[in-house]
């Protein structure tokens, strides 16, 4: 009877609950590291186990994945179909095309990313496929976090000079050399805003596209003539401000009177070379623009 029992145990115990073997774990296929995390970049590693099979990675913020399926393989496959589809979609690649164009063929050693959020799960996902553009396998995973975005102690002097009705010079001396951004936008458009709306709007209005300086800068605004500007400056890293708002304006005067311009149109005869010639235009009036 013992024995009988003992024999009864170990067939339960190699069976699931609806009396079917238990799938055993498919073993690793990728070896996988990410190193030198910042608030906005890293350096990742990929190994495949087979080198004669060409794979799909890519890193992704956690909570985007989540909202693609109801566990990892759903949401890893949605992911790499929804590139392919914005390939095909938007480049008008065909699907091979699209397929050959996100698939590696080589490990990856050390590779550099950038654009991540700060204080972010994300995670790093690979997989084997196939031509076609099938998985074949599973996608495997390595989860991190990016670094929150530090305080930072940078202070701003800002200068408004040689303001002209379509030209101004805006300069910034930074106390150090951590990162910032300069805005030049018409204070109608503001107007109103707290410094923490106004920073908050300038992010998510520009994002990824916010022009970054370290160091002293200077730069030309596009500009009207007769319009009131808001020169803004902050330090930023990865979306995130570092530093308090520094801010300043300035109005370049109106332009004249169309009626009122006139050109002097001038050149030599040694300004004359071959198919083309040199050509002197001065108006009368410099906040004017022409053509």
């Amino acid at each position: 009877v013992i024995s009988a029992l003992a024999c009864a145990s170990v067939i339960l115990a190699g069976c699931s609950k609806n009396n079917e073997p238990e799938k055993p774990e498919e073993p690793a296929h990728f070896t996988m590291s990410v190193s030198d995390e910042t608030s906005s970049t890293c350096m990742y590693s990929i190994k495949r186990d087979d080198a004669s099979k060409s794979f799909y990675s890519a890193i992704v913020d956690v909570e985007s994945l989540e909202t693609l399926g109801d566990d990892f393989q759903a949401q890893a496959a949605a992911y790499m179909s929804g590139e392919l589809d914005f390939l095909e979609s938007t480049f008008g690649m065909t699907h091979d095309e699209a397929v050959a164009s996100v698939i590696s063929t080589e490990d990856v050693e050390n590779e550099f990313r950038e654009y991540l959020s700060a204080a972010t799960d994300y995670v790093l996902m690979a997989a084997y496929v196939n031509a076609d553009g099938t998985v074949d396998g599973a996608f495997e995973k390595l989860t991190f976090r990016t670094q929150d975005v530090e305080p930072s102690s940078n202070t701003f002097e800002v200068k408004v000079s040689e303001v002209q009705a379509r030209f101004a010079s805006v300069s910034v001396t930074p106390s150090n050399t951590d990162p910032y951004t300069v805005i030049v936008t018409p204070y109608a458009d503001v107007e109103g805003m707290s410094d923490d709306q106004l920073i908050e709007n300038f992010i998510s209005s520009y994002g990824i596209f916010l022009s970054i300086y370290n160091g002293e800068t200077e730069i030309n605004p596009d500009i009207k003539a007769g319009t009131r500007y808001l020169v803004a400056v902050f330090g930023v890293d990865s979306e995130k401000a570092t530093t308090a708002l520094t801010k300043t304006e300035f109005t370049p005067p109106a332009g004249g009177k169309p009626e009122d311009w006139r050109f002097d149109v001038s050149w030599s005869e040694g300004d004359v070379k071959g198919y083309k010639v040199d050509v002197s235009i001065i108006p009368n009036d410099g906040s004017i623009d022409y053509c």
